[in-house]
């Protein structure tokens, strides 16, 4: 029996076609895949947060830099 590795991106991006195509050989191997979908799920939640923090974190900088380096408001922040 040879065992083919399946490449995760793909996977991921394809997961219903995936599970379709895995679930005509082993209902019990597609179902396998639930913890990659919710991994998927949570990574792409993680990422989307990171970068509403670095637009956050860019936006305060852009705004301190506009900002007079010798004044309160500079200091505050």
């Amino acid at each position: 029996m040879t065992q083919n590795m399946l490449d995760l991106r793909y996977v991921v991006d394809n997961l219903a076609e995936v599970r379709a195509s895995i679930g005509r050989r082993s209902a019990k191997d597609a179902a396998l895949l639930d913890p990659i979908s919710a991994l998927a799920k949570r990574r792409l939640a993680l990422i989307q947060q990171q970068q509403a923090k670095a637009a956050e974190r860019n936006s305060a900088s852009k705004e301190m830099s506009r900002l007079d380096k010798s004044s309160a408001d500079f200091a505050q922040r």
